[in-house]
């Protein structure tokens, strides 16, 4: 039980690896990618945004009873994608703004930019560091309820 979180992360690192090269390899077979060290890159940045979400659903499994987890499991999976990407894609005004400001705490959003700006050949510098930054941020709630908690 001392070891959930890592082998959690492990596991899930595993079938990460293994969703996104079938899909790849599927789309390498079907003609709509070519082969890139871009899509490699991508893909590494997939697994860390999934790593990300087992710590973070890990998280919210230590703060919240089961039941309502179990409750508000739907709209919390909707809230999270939401955080992913930017919506100020697709709409504009005062109230998306503030959502935004939201989302550039987490990492999706950088995600998003970092594959748009990949697809159109624009440096991303900038929002990887970012992506990493956010990812990091992470690491302060761990420490606090393993001083406090002295649980993971």
């Amino acid at each position: 039980m001392r070891n959930w979180l890592l082998d959690q992360i492990i596991i899930q690192s595993i079938l990460n690896v293994a969703i996104c090269l079938v899909v790849l390899i599927s789309a390498l077979l079907i003609n709509t990618t070519t082969f890139s060290l871009r899509n490699f890159f991508v893909l590494f940045l997939l697994i860390l945004l999934g790593i990300y979400l087992c710590v973070f659903g890990f998280l919210i499994g230590v703060f919240i009873d089961g039941k309502t987890i179990a409750a508000l499991s739907m709209p919390l999976v909707m809230l999270i994608g939401l955080l992913i990407v930017p919506i100020n894609t697709w709409v504009s005004g005062k109230f998306v703004d503030v959502l935004t400001a939201i989302q550039k705490f987490f990492p999706g959003y950088y995600l998003f930019e970092i594959i748009q700006k990949i697809d159109k050949s624009i440096s991303f510098t900038s929002d990887f560091w970012k992506f990493m930054l956010s990812l990091v941020l992470l690491v302060v709630p761990i420490v606090f309820i393993k001083i406090r908690y002295k649980k993971i």
